[in-house]
């Protein structure tokens, strides 16, 4: 009887040994050492729990996960679209910019463009490789559509694609550069067999998921690298400055 008493009480301590959970072990609280800092600084890539700007700009908007690949499409779709940059952040739309700054109509937009308050962007953004490419848009004048234009299609030559249709809404501005890039493209590229637009239904509300997610994902970078520099440097950088620029196309570079 005793025997048999031990091995119950046995086999008691066996199963509850099997239903404890395991022990959850906390991450090691040790510091990237100076040199791995000033590495990571470049391009902040990739998010780092211990930078404080990866986590100021890019916590919560990291990619948890990536959907099912559906295959590469035969015809490259690259959407474009503009955003602006204020000294609160990036905004995809144009009046949440110009709230920012307090005006109400195009002649105020206008006018803080000239005074360096909002600045204007083109993002280019293939939906095949999700290469993108974001460039600072000059204040208008003679020859600013004619820029954008060749903006956008050195970006088009340089993704390599024979055959492309290019997206975007129904705002004249990002229109008329699409159309005046597509007879550009036809007559400069060799290899070019095929380029047409697609616009979206008049009253479409979400017509470029690309580039809105586009935009998204640059938003998140551009301010971790922002947030650097004018910490690093230790003062307040206007957002119209020369370094601004420079930093939208270096942030796609790194992405």
């Amino acid at each position: 009887m005793e025997g048999e008493e031990d091995e119950e009480d046995e086999k008691e301590i066996v199963s509850e040994e099997t239903e404890v959970e395991p022990l959850k072990v906390a991450p090691s609280p040790q510091k990237p050492s100076a040199a791995d800092v000033e590495e990571h600084r470049v391009a902040h890539i990739p998010f780092r729990t211990w930078c404080r700007e990866c986590v100021e700009g890019r916590a919560l908007s990291e990619q948890r996960g990536h959907a099912a690949d559906a295959g590469e499409k035969k015809i490259a779709v690259v959407g474009m679209d503009y955003f602006f940059n204020t000294a609160k952040g990036v905004r995809h739309k144009k009046a949440e910019a110009m709230a920012d700054v307090g005006v109400t109509d195009e002649a105020g937009f206008i006018e803080a463009r000239a005074e360096g308050k909002i600045v204007k962007n083109i993002i280019i953004r293939c939906s095949n490789t999700k290469l993108t490419y974001v460039h600072a848009v000059p204040v208008k004048g003679v020859d600013e559509d004619g820029h954008v234009t060749k903006l956008v299609c050195d970006d088009l030559a340089w993704m390599g694609h024979t055959k492309i249709i290019l997206k975007c809404d129904n705002e004249p501005a990002i229109k008329k550069v699409l159309t005046e890039s597509i007879i550009k493209m036809k007559v400069d590229v060799e290899d070019l067999e095929t380029i047409s637009k697609e616009h979206p239904e008049r009253y479409e509300s979400q017509p470029n998921g690309m580039t809105e997610v586009g935009v998204k994902n640059f938003r998140g970078h551009f301010r971790t690298l922002w947030s650097c520099i004018r910490r690093r440097f230790g003062v307040e950088i206007p957002i119209n400055h020369p370094v601004a620029a420079w930093l939208v196309g270096h942030v796609c570079a790194d992405s």
